[in-house]
């Protein structure tokens, strides 16, 4: 019996399907579970983020994780019932002095009318970025930062933020800030 390789042949090109089928399946199946993953909401990513990590070692970090939770805020993706809660999260990264000064009840009533004017002029925030920082002269647990939130309609909200050691915690804290 004479083999001309033809089986071999059909035997490879069927193999090689085989494997280009159960591929695209595990990339498909593994582009959802990221997808599932990513689709996660902002609102569960910063809880898990405030309450399963370390608090900021950084005054930068700092920073970044009260820009996360702006973020989302100003994104025109939060619920409504998430308002308490995201504007509870946010006040974890200022000091104490500050959080004494700024009402929870007027912050929030505050962030809402901010929200609903942003839907009336269809503004949302779109991502932030620290564009300069400068530690006080005077006293190396104070750095000044600047940072845009940049909108959909291409403006930048420009706030400036102090962000100091606290004596209580020895933690950094946005201990003031300012918006131009």
């Amino acid at each position: 019996m004479k083999r001309d390789g033809q089986g071999a042949r059909k035997f490879a090109a069927i193999f090689i399907l085989i494997s280009l089928g159960i591929g695209y399946y595990f990339i498909n199946t593994a582009e959802e579970r990221n997808k599932i993953k990513m689709e996660k909401s902002a609102y569960d990513q910063i809880k898990y983020e405030m309450y399963e990590y370390e608090y900021p070692k950084s005054p930068e970090s700092v920073l970044e994780g009260h820009n996360k939770v702006i973020n989302y805020i100003y994104s025109g993706n939060m619920k409504e019932e998430e308002t308490v809660e995201m504007v509870s999260l946010l006040r974890k990264y200022w000091d104490d002095r500050l959080v004494a000064i700024n009402d929870v009840n007027d912050h929030v009533d505050k962030v809402k009318r901010e929200i609903l004017k942003n839907e009336e002029d269809e503004i949302k925030i779109t991502g932030s970025k620290i564009v300069d920082q400068k530690m006080n002269v005077y006293d190396s647990n104070i750095y000044i930062y600047t940072v845009w939130h940049v909108t959909n309609k291409g403006d930048n909200s420009v706030v400036r933020y102090v962000v100091g050691k606290t004596e209580s915690s020895n933690e950094w804290k946005i201990i003031g800030f300012e918006q131009e």
